[in-house]
């Protein structure tokens, strides 16, 4: 009997990849399609996959985390961006007052003017126009100003 609801779940869970990637398609937008085409799939059917191999083998309390690790490595991704935010806002000010230290007093004023504005539009131009443009010519956009900061040093 066992072997049976296994069996039928794994036909139930099979027809609903296929189900579940087309109602996907038709519902996002082009510029997430792919990512939520392939994500999806990955962090919601990797603990079934995980439970139908390993779950025998394993004891509970074992079970539990790794069926659980695909939803907190998707978490981890989010602290990982959280933290990285924190970090550049820190360097906001600090380089801008390490600059202002270690420059000499002719160009003090250019570097602490043009440093943070080439350095920081490119997170301007991610936010604001990221969304609408495509994702080489998106990358190209965001090294844009730091090539030209690194020409004009």
């Amino acid at each position: 009997l066992m072997y049976l609801g296994r069996l039928l779940s794994g036909i139930a869970y099979g027809i609903s990849i296929a189900v579940t990637s087309i109602y996907i398609g038709e519902i996002s937008e082009n510029s997430v399609r792919a990512m939520l085409n392939t994500m999806f799939p990955i962090f919601s059917r990797t603990p079934l996959l995980i439970s139908y191999s390993l779950g025998p083998q394993i004891p509970y309390h074992g079970f539990i985390f790794l069926s659980c690790l695909p939803v907190i490595l998707f978490l981890l991704m989010y602290l990982g961006r959280l933290l990285s935010g924190i970090a550049y806002g820190i360097s906001i000010a600090v380089t801008s007052i390490y600059i202002g230290e270690i420059s000499e007093n002719s160009v003090r004023a250019m570097l602490n003017t043009m440093f943070p504005i080439f350095s920081r539009t490119p997170l301007l131009i991610s936010y604001s126009l990221g969304p609408q443009i495509p994702y080489h010519g998106f990358i190209f956009l965001s090294c844009l100003p730091v090539i030209l900061f690194l020409l004009m040093y």
